[in-house]
This record gives C-alpha cells, sequence and structure tokens, in this order.
C-alpha cells in the first residue's frame, strides 16, 4: 500500500503502523496480513474479486481462527486486516476481533458498513479494533448501482457516522473503475465531512464477478491523471492534511509521486529511504494473505497460488517456500521492472504480472512511471 501523506509530506502519521511491520517483520518474516474471514456477503458488488455471495463449506471455525491469531501473534505481531466477504456475518467476528487486539495486534476490520447499526456500532467499539474501513465508490446513485443493493450508501455513510460517535477511528475504502474515477475526489469531500482519517484506493483488478469487466480497469495514462490530482488537489492541499492517501494494487504510483514532488521542488530523500527499508510490493517480504478456508496466499488477488494451508502447515514454514522467497528479491524480476533503477524501492505489481502474462516475475504491465 502507498501511503502518500506520510511518505512524502507528514512524516509521522503512520510512523506507529509503519514502526510495527518492520518489527513484526524482524521477529517472525510476516509484516502484514490480510485474513479473509468468509465468502458470505449481502452485498452483490459488480467488481467483487471474490465473487463474494455465500460461504464456503470449509470455512475455518471459532477454534480454527483462535489458533491462528495465537500463530500470529507468536509470529511478531504483524498488522491484521480483517476482511471478507462481509465479516460481520460471521458469527464469532467479534471473538476473532477481541481476541486479534488482546493478542498485541493492530487490527483493521474491513467492511461494506450496511450491517452496523448502534448495537453492532457498540459491539465493533467494544473490541478496541484500532480502525474500520467501509466500502463506498462514488455518490448514492452510483455506489448504489454498483453494488447492486439499494440503500447500500445511505446504510454505510450512517455506520460511518455512528463508529464516529464512539470515537473509532474511520477510513473510506474504494476499488477505483472507468466508471468511478472521476467521483474519486467526491470520496475525499465525504471523509472530510465525516471526520475518515483515510481514504484507500485499490486499482481494479479483473477477477471473480469483474471478470468480465476488463474493460473498465483504468489505462496508464487515466492512471498518471488521477495521480495528478491526488498530489495536486488532494496531497498538497491544506484542507485535506488530516486525511492520509492510500493507494492499492499499484506500487508505481509511489515512484511516480516520488518524481512528481521531486520536480515540484519537494525533498524526497526521507521517501526513498523508507521504501529502501520496505518496497511497495510486499508480497515475498512479509506480507501473506489467509483464505477464509485457511489457505496460505502470496496475495487476496491469487486464490490459486497457495503456499500451504494452516490446518497442515505453520505459516512460519510456509514462507520459506522458494517461490516466496524469490519474489521477495527483485533482482529476480524480469522486462521493465528487472531493468528498473527503482525496482528496490516499487518491485511492480506481481498479480498484474501474472494474470498478464502468466509470470510472477514479469514487468508490471500498469507501470505508469515507464510504461
Amino acid at each position: 500500500m502507498v501511503h502518500l501523506r506520510s511518505l512524502f509530506i507528514e512524516r509521522d502519521l503512520m510512523r506507529e503502523a509503519e514502526e510495527r511491520v518492520l518489527e513484526s517483520y524482524r521477529r517472525g518474516g510476516v509484516s502484514s496480513v490480510i485474513w479473509t474471514v468468509t465468502y458470505a456477503c449481502n452485498l452483490r458488488c459488480r467488481h467483487c474479486y471474490e465473487a463474494a455471495g455465500s460461504p464456503l463449506s470449509n470455512e475455518l471455525d471459532t477454534e480454527e481462527a483462535l489458533n491462528l491469531i495465537k500463530e500470529l501473534r507468536e509470529l511478531g505481531k504483524p498488522i491484521l486486516f480483517i476482511s471478507g466477504g462481509e465479516p460481520l456475518l460471521r458469527d464469532d467476528i467479534y471473538i476473532i476481533l477481541k481476541e486479534s487486539v488482546d493478542a498485541g495486534m493492530r487490527v483493521i476490520l474491513s467492511s461494506n458498513g450496511t450491517l452496523i447499526d448502534d448495537i453492532v456500532a457498540d459491539k465493533i467499539a467494544d473490541t478496541k479494533v484500532h480502525y474500520v474501513a467501509l466500502s463506498i465508490y462514488g455518490p448514492e446513485k452510483f455506489h448504489d448501482y454498483f453494488t447492486r443493493v439499494l440503500g447500500s450508501f445511505r446504510r454505510t455513510v450512517n455506520a460511518l457516522r455512528l463508529l464516529r460517535e464512539r470515537s473509532m477511528k474511520i477510513g473510506i475504502k474504494t476499488t477505483v473503475t472507468r466508471e468511478n474515477y472521476r467521483h474519486i475526489p467526491y470520496l475525499f469531500y465525504l471523509a472530510k465531512k465525516l471526520e475518515a482519517s483515510l481514504v484507500y484506493i485499490c486499482d481494479f483488478i479483473p477477477i471473480g464477478r469483474g471478470s468480465n469487466m476488463e474493460k473498465m480497469a483504468l489505462s496508464n495514462m487515466e492512471w498518471r491523471r488521477l495521480m495528478d490530482i491526488l498530489i495536486e488537489d488532494i496531497l498538497l492541499n491544506n484542507g485535506y492534511r488530516d486525511i492520509e492517501i492510500d493507494i492499492g494494487a499499484h506500487p508505481s504510483t509511489a515512484i511516480y509521486a516520488l518524481l512528481k514532488l521531486r520536480e515540484l521542488g519537494f525533498n524526497v530523500d526521507h521517501a526513498i529511504q523508507r521504501l529502501r527499508l520496505k518496497r511497495e510490493n510486499p508480497i515475498g517480504q512479509g506480507f501473506i494473505s489467509i483464505s477464509p478456508s485457511g489457505d496460505i496466499l502470496l496475495s487476496n488477488f491469487l486464490p490459486s497460488i497457495k503456499l500451504g494451508n494452516i490446518r497442515e502447515i505453520r505459516i512460519r514454514d510456509a514462507i520459506k517456500n522458494d517461490l516466496y522467497r524469490l519474489l521477495g528479491d527483485s533482482n529476480n524480476l524480469k522486462g521493465i521492472c528487472g531493468k528498473c533503477s527503482y525496482r528496490h524501492l516499487c518491485g511492480g505489481c506481481r498479480v498484474k504480472a501474472y494474470y498478464k502474462y502468466g509470470d510472477l516475475f514479469e514487468e508490471d504491465p500498469s507501470c505508469i512511471v515507464y510504461r
């Protein structure tokens, strides 16, 4: 994830989270984990890479979930993103959240927000999770079209308000496509209005329910235009100085921002030093994903590439896998990524390389610096 504000402007904004990532990686080789706790979902979003709807028949039970939390604690307490599907559809979700927090991990709950009323907001607040990120894709009419559930926008906005009333840190997350990238500035306006401290913009990966929407992915030129807006109108606008800009599945945006800000006269040496500690593409460098059934994955976007299953192997042993180790070394990259002088800072998107070329080590087709 590219944290533009903390990387280039407000250096202390994400310092605690980044220090936790590095410390966990040093201790056990795992820095951050996305745990998809269920594929059950009450929405039917057009773009969903998981095609979420019904739960798997073999999803981890409560005891297995608690064993996983214990293992993560022993590994070094990585940052833990708990997602779905819709995680609030799990009967034991509050147990999972509380036990994860009590284990000493920084826990971020990712939800669509439509199930959060006063009672649920109280339960979430009681778990002491560090952050709650809810999905919004644009203004009301577009959002409801995108989720395919009428009224979902109003319920999600109300959920954000309920969580803020309980003094919880909140963020807005979205997936950017050609259909909604013109709405990105609106999401920052809404974030400011609702006192959200982060807007997460994930690039669209056309798999799952979105596999027939390949033409909806932004072109590299469109991404450059979007980055110019994010830098000039959001990042350098004091009106949004309390809102972090987080970009997912697009590591070259960090290099694009670095070069643009340097051109504008900013000193980017500190950003380069931080990227040398941890490149933007984390695959092979401490990041893993856990599926609802316990599969240990390189990425939640790569469900077919498994390092093992927690029912059969410990995570500490799974990350010793040769593929994982090789992906962690940017010198093994091919094409433009392999020749790029920023390869150790960026690493390119391995997910997009795989879906474009069938090769995890190939160049990133979405690079906005050299393509």
